[in-house]
């Protein structure tokens, strides 16, 4: 299976003992009409990750192939070795704790890949189950609609910097040709090497400008879990603020290492902000926001934006308030 693969599915692991085995067996037990693999790099867990992933390589020796770091390195790096090593022309992520619920999910993609050229990235909807409680959720992105038809390289990538994004793409539901993505961790490497996860980052950024469009399948073929220990858990709103304002920094600095130009950044940084005052309003960290902008360089017409929705907010609370107030006087 592994000796001419069209596709490589990628699975990274990281302390994933009581799910990994179940997330390779999803991958295993797909049906195709092509050759494919199954790259699983453990990041030198710390629990029983790689003894299970080994004993299962041992159960497929020609379908599973392990790169066992010898100490962590951390998710971008190990991103990017897992995409280097891939033999496929088309990758598949994984994430350790996820799961595919289809049997046909990897052939949907590729097959859609394969007969439309000017596709660089296809993904599905998908469902969550919720570690606390096992709670499940469907059809997340159900209906996605791509924002970005006939756009291409810098355009495109301005875009989705900019959020334009209907609902972001899951990676663990996805497919993509992998050319476009070498090219970009070639040219633009400090990318991976930000202080921050950002293997979703240069993915869609080098798909965009070096690929082509985006595709949707309206099926539900993954299972993301909720995990209260994963990367974007937040011990409190404080902390949730402070990594969606190193995400905002990421996509400038992104902007910058693609060239989009000044006109460009500063639209994405604009928008950004504007986003980052509304998370900062349901977090309640309008001070986090307030010290945030003062390190950022924004023109008057920003800052008047940024009043005129804090003042459209404030009357809608204050008339919700009113009308409660005046039901409980009828009462």
């Amino acid at each position: 299976m592994t000796e001419y693969p069209i596709a490589s599915v990628l699975i990274l692991a990281y302390n994933h003992e009581s799910y990994i085995e179940n997330t390779i067996k999803s991958v295993v037990s797909q049906k195709c009409s092509f050759n494919f693999e199954i790259v699983v790099t453990d990041d030198a867990s710390t629990d029983r990750s790689l003894a299970i992933i080994l004993e299962l390589q041992s159960q497929y020796p020609t379908l599973i192939r392990v790169i066992s770091n010898e100490k962590n390195l951390g998710l971008n790096f190990s991103f990017r070795n897992a995409v280097r090593s891939a033999k496929g022309d088309f990758v598949a992520l994984l994430g350790g704790d996820d799961y595919w619920i289809v049997d046909n999910k990897l052939e949907m993609q590729v097959q859609l890949l394969l007969s439309q050229e000017d596709v660089a990235y296809v993904h599905t909807e998908f469902k969550k189950i919720n570690e606390s409680d096992g709670s499940i959720s469907g059809h997340h992105n159900k209906g996605w609609l791509n924002t970005l038809p006939g756009k291409t390289g810098r355009k495109a990538l301005a875009a989705m910097l900019s959020l334009q994004w209907p609902g972001y793409p899951l990676a663990s539901s996805a497919c993509f040709r992998k050319d476009p993505l070498l090219k970009g961790m070639k040219n633009h490497p400090e990318i991976l090497s930000y202080d921050l996860p950002g293997e979703g980052t240069i993915t869609h950024a080098s798909m965009l400008y070096y690929g082509g469009q985006y595709a949707f399948i309206p099926v539900e073929t993954t299972m993301y879990r909720v995990r209260e220990s994963s990367l974007s858990h937040y011990t409190s709103n404080a902390d949730q603020f402070d990594y969606q304002t190193r995400y905002y920094l990421l996509r400038i600095f992104t902007a910058e290492s693609f060239g989009l130009g000044n006109r460009a950044v500063k639209s994405i940084k604009y928008r950004g902000l504007i986003q980052l005052f509304k998370t900062a309003l349901e977090l309640g960290t309008t001070t986090e926001f307030q010290t945030f902008q003062q390190t950022q360089r924004i023109g008057i017409w920003l800052q008047i934006i940024l009043y005129l929705c804090k003042s459209r907010i404030l009357r809608y609370i204050y008339k919700t308030f009113i009308r409660q107030v005046s039901r409980r006087d009828r009462v």
